[in-house]
């Protein structure tokens, strides 16, 4: 038997929530979720490093 690992793709609003689907969908499964947000994704891949760094730690202080 294989392990799974589930990937939850959220809308980029509802990333405040991540850590609540997260627990409520590793309950429902009984397996270990991955939130990721496929449109911050793209989004992170057509910038430079240090245009990453500055918007993850944008996002970062949203969520305090």
């Amino acid at each position: 038997m294989k392990p799974f690992i589930y990937a939850l793709n959220v809308a980029q609003d509802d990333l405040a929530q991540a850590e609540a689907l997260k627990a409520e969908f590793t309950e429902k499964l009984q397996a270990p979720v991955a939130i990721v947000c496929v449109k911050v994704e793209a989004e992170m891949m057509e910038m430079e490093t240090e245009e990453k760094v500055a918007f993850l730690s944008e996002m970062l202080s949203l969520d305090s």
